[in-house]
């Protein structure tokens, strides 16, 4: 097992990764307008790929500060994989370039309800604070569990967060 950085996905392998059921991702963010993330690692395991997450820096305000966060999107194992802990394993490889490859101080995701387990499993914990993030029609309220991996302390207290792209 091994895991490459790509500039890209070709069509065959995006195929591989996220269609290998009608719905990889939830429902919820449909009507979203979403922000593409220039990153894309993947683990590559007997040949084949296996996982893949998408990541890129964005920035977020919270308590007067604005802060570089690492984006982390579109995480997701092929179900020939599943149970490996490859996307756990995904995860903390790109956490590993936090600080040198990719200049901030944490990680951010969304993710459903019944993610949140398998998330803090990776580091992660529970944002609790309100969430908006853009749209052209302006703010709006995140509809997913936000959740961040904080390399060298705490990066949230208390307060709003604004996020200042769209969603990834």
């Amino acid at each position: 097992m091994h895991f490459e950085h790509r500039a890209s996905l070709t069509e065959a392998e995006a195929k591989r990764l996220f269609h290998w059921r009608e719905h990889v991702f939830a429902p919820v963010g449909r009507h979203i307008e979403w922000e593409p993330l220039a990153h894309h690692y993947v683990c590559v395991e007997e040949g084949r790929l296996a996982a893949h997450l998408s990541c890129d820096i964005k920035r977020l305000r919270h308590g007067g500060r604005t802060i570089s966060i690492l984006a982390i999107g579109s995480v997701v194992v092929h179900p020939e994989f599943q149970g490996r802990k490859l996307g756990v394993r995904l995860l903390e490889y790109v956490h590993g370039l936090l600080g040198s490859v990719f200049d901030a101080a944490g990680a951010w995701l969304f993710c459903d309800e019944g993610l949140v387990p398998y998330y803090a499993r990776a580091g992660y914990r529970r944002v609790p604070n309100p969430v908006t993030f853009q749209q052209s029609s302006g703010l709006v309220a995140c509809p997913w569990v936000s959740m961040i991996f904080e390399k060298k302390g705490p990066l949230i207290g208390d307060g709003e967060v604004v996020i200042d792209s769209r969603p990834w």
